[in-house]
């Protein structure tokens, strides 16, 4: 490549050439404008211009971390509900059935290290995420927490309402049908003429009056003897055992299974007795007790002292 230049002694012009770094210079000025103006329009482009393709993974990624969110003012509803039925659990139910807590611990026990969100790391929005997944997780141990803490309180009613209906608590017999009642404890006896130990109640009714068990339970005897005639003894479980003397006729059999105020038989007068009446014996644990505990609530205080008074008359009959 050659230049011309002008010679003023010749008055003509005279080729001359350019050295390398005559052209490198000169392209360095022709080509450095461009590059300027080049990264110029680049960093604009780049800086204030989407592509099709990184405009739709920022809409995924913003309509993520929205649904992240969203997510987590849910969780933070549902933690406020869970320490509702805490409270509840632990300030009304547990308190009313006598249970004991849940220990804080337990109720508020870890759900695993940090290594267990080790692969929700190194996104952008990983803090955001692993925020998240704990606070499901803590949700799922707490709500499996209460659940079992529910089914203790659930189990605990339905052994309750079963002991309770295993527990004598009605009268053997219909209190409108009863003329007198024999007491519980020491007497003398009307027929032998010794002083003796009643070990339950005599309820008087007319002959053939039905006589129902006082609580659920399994037949374990049903015979006859001499003293008590007629009579059928239930085994109830939870230390409860009743007996039913002086039956007319039994309407059960040993092994059977007997509900609460089911009929068992009919009143009678067998055994050492000269007047109609049920014999209703009441043991707790091996040891007799005074049956009338088990069904004062059945009765007013004026009822239960009329029947008292006609004891007199009624004694000087009745007695197993």
């Amino acid at each position: 490549m050659k230049k011309y230049k002008f010679n003023p002694e010749t008055l003509g012009y005279e080729g001359h050439k350019i050295s390398f770094k005559e052209r490198f210079f000169i392209a360095s000025i022709r080509i450095f404008p461009g590059i300027i103006i080049g990264g110029v329009l680049s960093f604009f482009i780049f800086q204030y211009f989407v592509f099709p393709d990184e405009a739709r993974l920022l809409v995924i990624q913003k309509n993520k971390i929205e649904k992240y969110k969203t997510l987590n003012n849910k969780i933070d509803l549902i933690t406020k509900n869970i320490a509702h039925f805490v409270d509840n659990d632990d300030d009304l139910y547990r308190p009313i059935l006598g249970l004991s807590f849940v220990a804080e611990n337990i109720r508020n026990g870890g759900v695993g290290g940090v290594e267990k969100y080790k692969n929700l790391k190194g996104y952008e929005n990983s803090n955001l995420m692993i925020k998240t997944s704990l606070h499901l997780d803590f949700i799922i141990s707490r709500l499996l927490i209460q659940s079992q803490s529910y089914n203790e309180i659930t189990n605990f009613i339905e052994e309750q309402k079963k002991q309770q209906a295993c527990t004598p608590s009605i009268r053997p017999v219909k209190l409108e049908t009863i003329t007198a009642i024999g007491t519980f404890g020491m007497r003398m006896h009307p027929i032998l003429g010794i002083y003796r130990m009643h070990k339950g109640v005599d309820l008087c009714s007319p002959k053939n009056t039905k006589v129902f068990a006082s609580a659920d339970g399994t037949v374990v005897a049903n015979r006859f003897n001499k003293g008590l005639g007629n009579y059928i003894k239930i085994n109830h479980g939870y230390g409860y055992v009743t007996v039913y003397g002086h039956l007319e006729k039994s309407q059960v059999r040993i092994g059977q299974y007997i509900k609460k105020g089911e009929k068992i038989g009919l009143m009678g007068t067998t055994g050492i007795s000269n007047v109609d009446h049920l014999h209703y014996e009441v043991y707790k644990n091996g040891r007799e007790v005074n049956p009338f505990k088990y069904y004062y609530n059945e009765l007013t205080d004026r009822e239960y002292q009329s029947l008292i008074s006609n004891n007199a008359k009624a004694e000087g009959f009745m007695m197993k």
